[in-house]
């Protein structure tokens, strides 16, 4: 006796259909919320990477940028930390890939990538693509040394920040703050550094 094979139905079909498109709805957030933990974390190792390399230039150099000739380093702060030890006869501070760093770019638009390091001047948090610079923002706060008639001399605060992919969403930034009289890093909230005086605009 042969038995006859008995299809799917449509009804069978649409339940399964609709199986599968709930589990992925179910899904795509969790990977969506995963890999923004990834970046997360990718941009907090590189902003302790950017730490240490801060610490090591200002142990030389008692302010960030050079006052004199117009430079600021909150608008090139990879000219500032990368050196070519041969040309530069000075140390390298810290070394990224080309593709962390960006050239001739405003926030939140397309960016250059730079030919080779030594030409990089922004540098990219893990939430850039091609089509959108999600690039690091510095504010640097400068002082006058006692006596020194109002010029600055030294840096008193740096802080750096990350607005994590949603520039209109402030509460998911990440925001260190370095106090340099005492040499700490911390991650700090918009609330926490609310009565920090000048409150940091990062304008670069």
């Amino acid at each position: 006796m042969v038995r006859s094979r008995r299809g799917f139905t449509l009804i069978e079909m649409l339940v399964v259909v609709g199986l599968i498109a709930m589990l992925a709805g179910l899904l795509f957030p969790a990977l969506s919320l995963l890999r923004n933990r990834q970046k997360r974390f990718s941009t907090i190792k590189l902003m302790s990477e950017l730490q240490v390399a801060l610490d090591q230039y200002l142990a030389t150099y008692p302010m960030l940028g050079a006052a004199a000739d117009g430079s600021d380093f909150a608008k090139d702060p990879y000219k500032f930390l990368y050196r070519d030890p041969v040309t530069d006869k000075k140390p390298m501070y810290i070394e990224l890939r080309t593709v962390q760093l960006a050239v001739g770019t405003a926030p939140g638009g397309p960016f250059t990538e730079p030919a080779v390091m030594k030409l990089g001047q922004h540098i990219l948090d893990a939430w850039s693509v091609p089509n959108r610079a999600n690039r690091l923002l510095w504010e640097i706060v400068n002082g006058p040394n006692p006596g020194a008639g109002g010029t600055k001399t030294y840096t008193d605060k740096v802080y750096i920040r990350s607005t994590a992919g949603t520039p209109n969403k402030t509460k998911d930034d990440i925001i260190m703050r370095m106090l340099v009289a005492d040499g700490r890093w911390e991650q700090k909230t918009w609330a926490d550094i609310q009565s920090d005086t000048p409150l940091p605009t990062f304008v670069n």
